[in-house]
């Protein structure tokens, strides 16, 4: 069984200004072996783990039910690869930031990081057989019945898959959805706001394989791919739209400038930008293997000219020093399930360094994020092109290389 120190997890809790690279670290007991964990990015006075209850249940719920050959699916920070290192897992997960985060802690842990044809990209599909799954549910329901559709042709006919999930976000239609792919469900009492669900195998179920929409359209004609687990994947969300609206009163986007789409998601912001603006070079940036995979997709669906750069990468600390004009981007502000605005203060620092001085960053937030007042830490001059009742769209100029405390 695993002990969690819930009270009193050894953890640096300094105070360290913004912009300074740090990682909160958290230990965590299992079997009497303490474990070391960080969370990337996280100040070490944030209250954000590198592990969460959910995952604890799953290594419980796995130790003593896992086969020969196991898959391990949607481990955030490493936590679940780590607690079952000694299963030698296959990892797939659709984040960049995840796999580096996961060979990290385990490196840190004194454990062989995993080779690349045992971590797996979200775009990919992990070779079976394996005799059993263990995954933290995802945020999104599609993403989970896309990643069972993979799932099902992949695990054994005696397999099974352990879940591990915090209770408040377990729906029934989860458990429908485990039903209908894979077999019967078992769900664990709740203990520390979490539970575990087990899955069984049974070759019996055959389940309704209706081809999932490829695409839909946009009122200007744009086509965007549809991808289970991006962001706003089959319809327009409001943010976008809004600065959609208003990206061209910004008047910069001449024939050549270098653009990046930050966050781009399918990449419809990019492939708009496109059909507005034949000539620019365009490159278009997502954490997630997936959403590069339809930004992709996106943009050969609308036969648009030129061939845009794509990176999967955490954020753009590839970019060079003042590489872009332009900047582009609904930024994210959640890891999971979690409000995460340091992660959105460090795109925008990031932002910052690789615009050139006389660089425009465009952006759209919710109004209760308070963009204006981040963005002022990292660029001279921020300014609102519209307001909405719900989100706002600013303009930066003036990028400062070095953060500023306000």
């Amino acid at each position: 069984m695993c002990n969690v120190p819930y009270q009193g997890i050894s953890a640096d809790r300094s105070a360290t200004a913004y912009g300074e690279a740090v990682s909160a670290e958290n230990q965590l007991e299992i079997e009497g072996r303490l474990l070391t964990l960080v969370r990337p990015h996280a100040r070490t006075e944030s209250p954000l783990r590198a592990w969460s209850a959910a995952d604890v249940r799953a290594i419980d719920r796995a130790r003593d039910r896992l086969g020969t050959r196991v898959l391990i699916v949607n481990d955030q920070f490493g936590a679940l690869t780590v607690g079952l290192a000694a299963s030698n897992p296959t990892v797939w997960v659709d984040s960049a930031l995840s796999r580096a985060a996961i060979q990290d802690n385990l490196d840190r842990n004194g454990l062989d990081q995993l080779s690349k044809d045992r971590l797996v990209a979200g775009s990919e599909r992990p070779e079976g057989p394996f005799d059993s799954v263990v995954m933290g549910l995802p945020k999104s329901r599609a993403l989970l019945e896309s990643q069972l559709r993979a799932i099902r042709e992949v695990i054994s006919g005696t397999g099974n898959i352990i879940v591990g999930v915090m209770a408040r976000h377990m729906q029934r239609s989860h458990l429908e959805l485990f039903e209908e792919w894979i077999g019967p469900v078992d769900v664990s009492r709740s203990e520390q706001k979490s539970r575990s669900i087990e899955v069984t195998v049974d070759p019996n179920v055959v389940p309704d394989n209706e081809p999932a929409p490829v695409s839909y359209t946009l009122d200007d004609g744009t086509v965007v791919a549809v991808a289970a687990g991006v962001f706003s994947s089959d319809h327009l969300d409001i943010g976008t739209r809004v600065l959609l609206e208003h990206l061209d009163q910004a008047e910069v986007f001449a024939a050549g400038a270098q653009v990046l789409d930050l966050g781009c998601g399918s990449g419809v912001i990019a492939a708009s930008l496109g059909r507005r603006h034949p000539g620019l070079e365009l490159t278009m940036c997502d954490v997630s293997d997936t959403a590069i995979a339809a930004a992709r997709s996106t943009w050969s669906m609308n036969n648009l000219e030129g061939s845009p750069e794509f990176v999967v990468a955490d954020g753009i600390g590839w970019a060079a020093d003042g590489q872009f004009d332009v900047i582009v981007s609904n930024p994210p502000f959640h890891q999971g399930h979690a409000l995460d605005t340091d992660l959105t203060e460090r795109l925008m620092t990031e932002s910052a360094a690789a615009l050139k001085p006389t660089g425009q960053l465009l952006v759209v937030g919710q109004r209760d994020i308070h963009l204006h007042t981040r963005l002022r830490r990292t660029f001279d001059s921020v300014e609102t092109l519209s307001g909405h009742r719900s989100h706002v769209v600013l303009r930066a100029t003036g990028p400062n290389k070095t953060p500023t405390v306000l």
